[in-house]
């Protein structure tokens, strides 16, 4: 996921005031963060990718 905010950042879709990947936080099913705990714009539910595991998405 460290991909998917240096590719949202160095592409500028965190924003023109963004001064590094840090700015937003992306949040994970276990409750762990990774950028801004304080500012979390992204977050990742399990329960989706059970969903499409079952074929019911």
């Amino acid at each position: 996921m460290d991909k998917v905010r240096r590719f949202s950042f160095d592409k500028g879709l965190l924003g023109e005031g963004a001064a590094n990947a840090d700015v937003v936080g992306m949040q994970f099913a276990d409750g762990s963060t990774l950028g801004n705990a304080n500012n979390v714009k992204l977050r990742f539910d399990a329960k989706y990718v059970r969903v499409a595991a079952d074929g019911q998405l």
